[in-house]
């Protein structure tokens, strides 16, 4: 009897008697059985509670962390090579916490008794409104059009050719085989194939519309040199030249502090992708997903990742701020979807401030 050995644990009552009213001849509906315990495995790897163990998402938590014996053994190690020293006792940080979150209290207590705060604004039923102030906008800044070029454009492909002889990017693209890993791509072949992925440009038009790069030469650059790592090294070549000019620090509001900050575009999706997901809100009935991403106040983009469209981004906030070394941020913000508890304490104790704007 083969439905004797199928798991039904998983099957609730109106299942389970669902599965035996057939209108066929055979007593058990396999077909409504196999959708059940698809629509069971599906829930299962997006709650936890079924893990896979060869994957790199959907593993066991506990297989994400450090063994708890290896943990036990070089616990003063980690503590000391990470600057963690003075988180060894929670109780400490705990009670530190708490006389620092107490003495913000009065103080915000205060000011709004005395009418000090003006962006505070109580209610008759006992809540109240905060008003964000608005952004003053300086007079020397409508003079900066007096500098820039008029009715003149720039070739993308010749603002990438320059930033390459400067920030030397181009290096960073390897070919996969060992053989041919010293075989330097294409320059212009290769600026073609970043701009098409960057505009979402297949590869047939962006050959089109760009001189003397065929289908070929894009092809044989996306297949042989591009991958995520040295899109990544190449970006961050980019970033380290940035940081060694002056110009992009005048955008700082505080030359000494870097104030980073992350949001989420949705993208709508006709074609099936493991990332995608529903969002009625703004696919109505379609999939799509989701671009976090990542920017400083000198507007230099250093981590952009794809979600599913239905997943919470607070969950990549310290996935882009721990991704590399070239930009350090010292303040970060998010909107509400960028917030959760979990964050504030996890940005705290790796000397990040949180600053989210959070939705009245």
């Amino acid at each position: 009897n083969v439905t004797a050995k199928l798991p039904m644990e998983f099957l609730g009552e109106e299942e389970k008697n669902s599965l035996l009213q057939s209108t066929t001849d055979e007593p058990f509906r396999i077909l409504l059985y196999k959708m059940f315990l698809f629509v069971a495995i599906a829930e299962g790897i997006k709650s936890g509670s079924l893990n896979l163990k060869n994957s790199y998402r959907y593993r066991a938590f506990n297989d994400y962390m450090i063994d708890i014996s290896e943990y036990i053994r070089t616990k003063e190690l980690y503590l000391k090579r990470y600057g963690m020293d003075k988180l060894r006792s929670s109780i400490g940080v705990l009670d530190d916490l708490r006389g620092e979150l107490d003495g913000i209290y009065r103080n915000v207590n205060n000011n709004v008794i005395k009418g000090i705060n003006s962006f505070f604004h109580a209610k008759g039923d006992g809540s109240f409104i905060v008003h964000t102030p608005k952004l003053e906008k300086r007079e020397e800044e409508d003079g900066l059009n007096a500098y820039l070029p008029k009715e003149k454009f720039i070739p993308l492909i010749d603002v990438l050719r320059q930033i390459d002889q400067l920030a030397i990017f181009g290096v960073k693209f390897h070919h996969h085989t060992r053989t041919l890993h010293h075989r330097a791509p294409k320059s212009n072949a290769l600026y073609a194939s970043i701009i098409g992925y960057g505009c979402n440009i297949s590869i047939p038009k962006m050959a089109k519309i760009s001189k003397g790069i065929s289908v070929h030469d894009i092809d044989h650059i996306r297949t042989w040199y591009l991958s995520p790592d040295m899109l990544q090294e190449a970006n961050d070549a980019v970033l380290a030249f940035t940081e060694t000019l002056n110009i992009p620090k005048l955008f700082r509001a505080n030359p000494d502090k870097n104030h980073t900050a992350s949001d989420g575009q949705k993208f709508n999706l006709s074609v099936d992708s493991l990332n995608s997901g529903y969002s009625f809100k703004y696919f109505g009935l379609g999939r799509g997903v989701s671009r976090y991403s990542f920017l400083d106040e000198s507007h230099r983009l250093f981590y952009t990742t794809v979600i599913n469209a239905s997943e919470r981004e607070a969950a990549y906030v310290i996935d882009g701020l721990m991704h590399q070394e070239v930009i350090q941020s010292d303040i970060h913000s998010t909107d509400t979807f960028g917030y959760s508890e979990v964050i504030f304490a996890l940005t705290h104790l790796l000397g990040f401030s949180f600053a989210p704007r959070i939705k009245n």
